[in-house]
């Protein structure tokens, strides 16, 4: 009987013990919150917030955001939009300028946000990128002139005019400023200041005659003499021969100096995009490629991402592994100069980009200075 009993007390001794243990939290570890994970949730519930237009409720979860990760990049940038829209513009640019000391490359960044914004009709917020990469000191060369077209679009043409006009009072050398206010001089069917303000961009940056020949406020002038002799420093078939010389030499540099300097049997399809949408090359411009002795050189087909390490492809069609190059966005500088980027691309979502200088030297395009890097 009193073995019995001392089972049953030991059986009861081992529930009361269990029943103990599971009154404890599972493990301090998974319940504890860094000061990181903290912010992050805070950011998310800021973005909320500020989606549905509660601003100053936004900025109040910033704050706090910020107190515990006081670098927090995201956080930063959304407080700026949230106090611009609040209307304080300085304490925007305090917080933005907090963003330039780990990100310098930021004003940069608004001013291709602005373009988005600007293409989706947002004027009004649109402008505001803008400025805010001027007051930022931004150095992209286009923010001038896409800072007047917005005001034009505003109904602001007057403002547009003067602020190129102000611009080149202290600035003469500035072609953004000359092609915004050609670009406001054609809108006002003004063909005399229209066109001799163009003259001066394309003078300054060959690339201003390309994209007048394309931009819309001077498709009333395509036709004209005078509009055609300004913007013929670089006819169109001279152009893309050029063009086709220059996206040759970049890919066979990189090839031989980048990826494939330690990966000889990568196979490199190639993909065009220098006078419209994504496409594939011509064979005549793929003839450039027969004599590569260390890569195979192919068209661009279909492709899956199946290597994000290495930035690698695979054609579906003969699972053989590659990686798809592109030369893009040429911007003539002069005759004899251009600045051109070369992607290496692994997927929809992802792209190394890589920006050269190159020079025309005795009627060869050579590859000059490294530029730039990013990662998209």
């Amino acid at each position: 009987m009193s073995r019995i009993i001392l089972i049953i007390i030991g059986l009861l001794c081992a529930v009361i013990t269990v029943a103990g243990c599971a009154s404890q939290p599972a493990s301090t570890e998974t319940s504890k919150h860094t000061p990181a994970k903290d912010a992050q949730i805070l950011c998310a519930e800021a973005s909320k917030l500020y989606n549905d237009g509660k601003f100053e409720d936004a900025l109040a979860v910033l704050d706090k955001t910020l107190e515990l990760n006081p670098s927090y990049t995201k956080a930063l940038v959304k407080k700026g939009a949230v106090l611009d829209d609040l209307g304080r513009h300085s304490e925007a640019i305090a917080a933005y300028k907090e963003v330039l000391k780990t990100k310098p490359k930021f004003a940069d960044k608004l001013v291709d946000e602005g373009i988005a914004l600007y293409k989706a009709v947002k004027y009004k917020k649109a402008l505001q990128a803008y400025t805010n990469a001027m007051e930022l000191g931004t150095s992209s060369p286009n923010v001038w002139h896409n800072k007047s077209i917005t005001l034009d679009r505003l109904g602001r043409d007057d403002k547009a005019l003067e602020l190129c006009i102000k611009v080149l009072e202290i600035d003469q050398a500035n072609p953004s400023a000359w092609y915004g206010a050609s670009c406001i001089y054609s809108i006002r069917k003004d063909k005399g200041n229209a066109l001799t303000s163009l003259s001066h961009a394309i003078n300054l940056l060959l690339h201003y005659e390309l994209k007048a020949r394309s931009n819309k406020e001077f498709q009333w002038l395509w036709n004209d003499e005078d509009f055609i002799k300004t913007t013929s420093n670089l006819p169109e078939q001279e152009r893309r021969k050029q063009e086709d010389d220059i996206r040759g030499v970049l890919l066979r540099n990189y090839m031989d100096s980048g990826v494939g300097k330690d990966a000889p049997d990568l196979i490199y399809y190639i993909r065009d995009t220098s006078n419209g949408p994504s496409r594939d090359p011509n064979d005549e411009f793929m003839l450039r490629f027969k004599d590569c002795k260390n890569h195979r050189v192919k068209k661009v087909s279909e492709c899956i991402c199946i290597d994000y390490t290495h930035w690698a492809v695979q054609d579906k069609t003969t699972n053989e592994t590659g990686a798809v190059l592109t030369v893009r966005n040429i911007e003539w500088i002069n005759k004899g100069e251009v600045n051109a980027e070369i992607t290496q691309w692994q997927g929809t979502l992802h792209g190394l980009y890589f920006k050269f200088k190159l020079q025309l030297k005795e009627g060869k395009w050579e590859v000059g200075k490294y530029l730039e890097e990013k990662v998209s």
